[in-house]
């Protein structure tokens, strides 16, 4: 006799069943209550859980399967605040995590039009190697409140998913500053990755936004390992830069930098390297120093631009092998 067992295991999340908000003592606390199919748990719900725009006083409980959350703030009924839960809330039995939960409040109460409203999404990469940029603060800021000498608090607030994107909607229609943060928080802190943009946002013209992610105190490797052998078993890597004023190429085999060139006016040289996959780095050497400059928050200054190969590049050994800045 074969004992039952026990069924299949759930790996399904909580599901938000209903959303309940109430006013308090003239609108000065909101209660959302929020019902979900099964028993909660929080998941480090403080680390997970932000609001844009930022409220600051807030509780929260959990009783079996509702959560409650007290805002004690008079919220502005001309904007449209969303919750962000993130991963903050989890099931009580299996620990199946509820990922990326957002509810969104005032948008029935507005005493402004939605047609006045506006969407922007943002994209975050790594100024370096362009990899997307997951959990970065996106932060914005109305231009005219703007003193980043004493790093205000952001008007509006978002966080990069997986693909590094971060969306922001029923904005007011007005001009904004973005910054973007890898820190645990949205303060400016000198060891976070920082990005920013140095015009304003302009609705019209933009839909979604590309911000270059860098370290202030990021230094580019300038030793050059020794990969050289017998010429009989080279190949040879030609490399055209077309156009491009000040490049400097990087030839990067298993992340160690093995060769480094300038051009100017584009002019093809020959690289003999050992046969094996190559990364290809190209850079705008816009100070003359042979090196990758990274960017100053401080000084509005960005990154220097860097062109990525996304293909490996296959020597050969005695095979030249063609390469041009068109590549991709």
């Amino acid at each position: 006799m074969i004992p039952p067992n026990g069924g299949a295991i759930d790996t399904s999340p909580p599901q938000l069943i209903s959303t309940f908000v109430e006013q308090e003592i003239k609108d000065s606390i909101t209660q959302i209550i929020c019902t979900f199919d099964e028993i909660i748990l929080e998941n480090n719900f403080k680390e997970h859980f932000f609001t844009s725009p930022p409220i600051i006083n807030y509780e929260y409980r959990i009783k079996n399967n509702t959560l409650f959350l007290k805002i004690n703030e008079i919220l502005n009924k001309d904007l449209v605040y969303k919750l962000n839960f993130g991963s903050g809330l989890k099931d009580h039995l299996e620990g199946n995590v509820l990922d990326s939960l957002s509810i969104y409040l005032n948008q029935d109460t507005l005493k402004i039009s939605k047609l006045d409203l506006c969407d922007i999404k943002f994209k975050v990469v790594n100024a370096f190697n362009q990899e997307d940029c997951e959990g970065h603060w996106v932060l914005l800021y109305e231009h005219n409140k703007v003193d980043f000498t004493n790093y205000p608090s952001p008007d509006f607030v978002a966080r990069t998913d997986n693909k590094g994107e971060a969306a922001f909607h029923f904005l007011p229609n007005k001009d904004y500053y973005v910054v973007t943060l890898s820190g645990n928080n949205y303060m400016i802190d000198p060891e976070d990755k920082i990005g920013f943009r140095e015009e304003v946002i302009n609705f019209s013209r933009d839909s979604t936004i590309l911000i270059k992610s860098f370290h202030p105190n990021f230094v580019d490797d300038s030793i050059i390992c020794d990969l050289t052998d017998t010429l009989s078993e080279l190949g040879a890597l030609l490399l055209d830069v077309g156009n491009i004023e000040n490049a400097v190429v990087k030839i990067i085999n298993d992340n160690k930098l093995v060769s480094k060139h300038n051009y100017i006016n584009g002019k093809i040289n020959t690289v003999k390297l050992l046969p094996g996959l190559y990364d290809i780095q190209v850079f705008i050497d816009e100070n003359h120093n042979f090196l990758w400059d990274t960017g100053s928050f401080n000084k509005r200054k960005q990154p220097e631009e860097i062109i990525l190969y996304r293909k490996k590049i296959k020597i050969k050994s005695n095979w030249d092998t063609k390469l041009s800045t068109d590549a991709s």
